[in-house]
């Protein structure tokens, strides 16, 4: 939702525009990262005598619109106060998050003045309706990168999905999106989803799938040129996590002596382990009845 310059309906407070005169409006959203969530903290004041006076009766209201291209998120926060907080759940924002700061008039206004109005407008009164703007501050963006759940986990940045290809390989992987992108064949990717829905079969199924990919996707940074990738989110998560292992993408020559296939293992948690113990419990359940 991002706010261009445009005609509204109505005088609207905006650094794009003359509308108003000798007022500002500000609002500073600060954005916490915690281990489930995204905290906002929002700071807002107008110099607006008029505007303010909206506010503090409950006809308008501070506000920013949150909106994540990624994930689909898309919600208005507001508040009367000029210092309000709320929160946004983790897996909800992914990547690129922009966030329109607004006046919003929370209430029918049939006869709206303001004091402030460019001389043009001179005795006028406008129909305001609720939900319109009536100031607009800057945009802000900020990168979702997630330092938090779920996206600690590696394997989460991979998404499986079936290959709509009729002649399509078992196994293949696709790189250009935000997430690395498995892609089964029809038939493995059936069974995939038959099979995730049981607890006990993850690990196995990570190191099938995940612990291969990841190989592939490790021999491909360390091969190739980071700018290739640098803005895609599965390689800033990979880099951080390889960066903690003595590996800097942007100096593969200076890598550790692990080999790509060690790195995988370290990485995703060493899945191959779990899921060869898994199958040693299920056969001693086996052998006891």
């Amino acid at each position: 939702m991002k706010i261009n310059e445009r005609l509204y309906p109505h005088p609207v407070l905006a650094h794009f525009s003359d509308d108003l005169t000798g007022c500002v409006f500000q609002i500073t959203p600060k954005v916490h990262p915690t281990k489930n969530a995204y905290k906002l903290r929002v700071r807002a004041r107008t110099s607006s005598s008029d505007l303010a006076a909206l506010v503090a009766d409950g006809k308008a209201a501070y506000g920013i619109h949150v909106e994540c291209a990624t994930t689909r998120f898309r919600k208005l926060f507001t508040s009367k106060d000029v210092e309000f907080f709320d929160e946004i759940p983790g897996e909800s924002l992914d990547g690129r998050v922009e966030i329109c700061t607004l006046i919003v008039a929370t209430d029918d206004i049939p006869a709206y003045k303001n004091s402030n109005f460019h001389q043009d407008y001179g005795d006028i009164a406008f129909f305001v309706k609720k939900g319109d703007v009536l100031a607009v501050g800057n945009d802000i963006f900020f990168d979702a990168t997630k330092d938090i759940d779920p996206l600690q986990n590696v394997a989460s940045i991979f998404r499986v999905r079936p290959n709509p290809l009729a002649d399509a390989p078992p196994f293949a992987i696709d790189l250009q999106d935000h997430y690395v992108v498995i892609l089964l064949s029809q038939q493995n990717f059936h069974a995939y989803s038959q099979l995730r829905v049981d607890q006990d079969k993850q690990a196995t199924l990570a190191s099938m799938i995940v612990t291969p990919a990841l190989v592939h996707v490790i021999e491909e940074i360390k091969a190739g040129d980071e700018n290739a990738f640098f803005d895609l989110r599965w390689f800033k998560v990979i880099s951080r996590k390889l960066k903690a292992l003595d590996c800097d993408p942007a100096d593969p020559s200076a890598w550790s002596e692990d080999s790509p296939l060690v790195l995988a293992q370290k990485l995703v948690g060493d899945p191959l382990s779990s899921s060869l113990q898994a199958m040693l419990d299920a056969e001693d359940e086996w052998a006891d009845e």
